[in-house]
């Protein structure tokens, strides 16, 4: 699960990301700001345990749908692609799908869904 959180000056979000169970665990720590120069939503994630190092974000809104071209890194420098997207179908909900970049185009790699919980 994901904790949300404005940043200073509410000019970026901060995002925590948690392996759920009976002790959450960390296992990252990220967030996304409006690049003035480049005109996008630029984003970053550091994990643990998840075989991935370093998340990077370039982040795009499609109607309801925030789509992000995304490039990550291992440890070893092990580099992958893919597009991720979070499409909102409610105030408190959204889909998220991760889709690699192949060859052949996008596979779907995987999918889940979010609820905000108050």
């Amino acid at each position: 699960y994901h904790v949300f959180s404005w940043g200073f000056g509410r000019k970026s979000i901060t995002a925590l990301t948690y392996r759920a169970g009976e002790q959450p665990v960390l296992a990252g720590d990220g967030g996304w700001f409006w690049h003035p120069g480049e005109q996008a939503i630029r984003g970053f994630l550091f994990a643990e345990g998840m075989g991935i190092d370093v998340f990077e974000y370039t982040s795009r809104w499609d109607g309801a749908t925030l789509v992000s071209d995304l490039v990550t890194y291992g440890t070893e420098g092990s580099e992958g692609h893919y597009e991720e997207r979070w499409e909102f179908i409610g105030p408190d909900t959204y889909e998220w799908s991760l889709w690699a970049r192949t060859g052949a185009g996008l596979e779907q790699a995987m999918s889940g869904t979010f609820q905000r919980k108050h």
